[in-house]
Order: C-alpha cells, then structure tokens, then sequence
C-alpha cells in the first residue's frame, strides 16, 4: 500500500514516483505538496519502495542479509528482516539498530545527514 509523500520529509533531488515514473525533488514539487496538504487534496507524488534492485542501483552490495556500501569495511549497512522494510545497523557501538527504511526518500535523507554527501541513485 503507497503511503502518502508530506512535504517534511522531502529535499530537492530525492526521488518520487508518479504514475510509475521516477523523478527528482524540484523546489516546485514541495510547494505543489504544501498546497496539496494545505487544501487537504491528494497528491499524485507517491514514495519509491526499497528494494534489493533499488539499493544494487545506489551502489550497494550485499552480504547476506546485509547490504552495505561505503569505502572502508562498509560504512554505511542495511539489513533485510522482513517484507518492505530494511533496517540500519551498525550505527556506534551503543547503538546496533537504526530506524526502519521503506522508501528511497528515506534512505536518501538518512544517508545525507550521515554520511554529508548525496547518495548515487542510478534508476
């Protein structure tokens, strides 16, 4: 089931999909979901599940039921536990279980605010 896109939780240049066709996060397209929230109208700007085909075209590997990319020892590493949802491991030592990751929105921002470089997405 699509959930809906809020404009939160969107930066310029994530992706979306609309009609099955993949896009890039435009300043335009967050004010469109603004007015789409604003005058409680829905928006044809649907998020993009994460699958494994996903995350082999923003460079990933995968290693079990991990998938991980980065230059040293796989700095950055998902694991696939159930259905849709990936999950961050390995983010500090105290810490073996980042939040839940369902869309490539999501992992797109989480790895910027990580990592402070944009994630390679080749769709």
């Amino acid at each position: 089931m699509d959930m809906a896109l809020k404009a939160i939780e969107l930066r310029i240049g994530n992706y979306y999909q609309e009609n099955g066709t993949y896009y890039k996060t435009t300043p335009n397209d967050i004010i469109n979901l603004i007015r789409c929230e604003a005058s409680k109208t829905e928006s044809d700007m649907q998020p993009i599940p994460l699958t494994e085909e996903i995350l082999f075209k923003c460079g990933f590997k995968k290693d079990g039921k991990s998938y991980c990319i980065g230059y040293w020892d796989c700095d950055f590493t998902l694991e696939h536990y159930s259905g849709e949802v990936f999950y961050m491991v390995n983010v500090s030592e105290s810490l073996k279980f980042g939040p839940e990751i369902k869309y490539l929105h999501q992992l797109q921002n989480i790895y910027f605010a990580l990592e402070e470089k944009e994630l390679e997405v080749k769709l």
